[in-house]
């Protein structure tokens, strides 16, 4: 997600292993790191080959976020846009 300096070091700053079958809650204001926050961290589950629900009341994310989506993953995906109707 990010790196942070220790020492005169960069280390990383995951959110995997046990940490990943917990809830993430993330609040800020509008307009700060938070959608960038969750895309980066739903690019590493579609990457890594882990299932993913984005549920978006707005669709302005889903959509950016099917730019992620690799080409071998194409045939999993499921995207539902209820107020479309086309």
């Amino acid at each position: 997600l990010a790196t942070y300096e220790h020492w005169n070091s960069l280390h990383p700053i995951l959110h995997w292993g046990p940490d990943r079958t917990r809830h993430l809650f993330v609040i800020d204001q509008t307009g700060t790191v938070k959608s960038t926050l969750l895309k980066s961290i739903i690019a590493q589950d579609i990457v890594a080959g882990a299932g993913v629900a984005f549920l978006d009341p707005h669709g302005d994310p889903a959509e950016e976020l099917l730019e992620l989506i690799p080409s071998h993953r194409t045939d999993d995906l499921v995207y539902f846009a209820p107020g479309d109707l086309e």
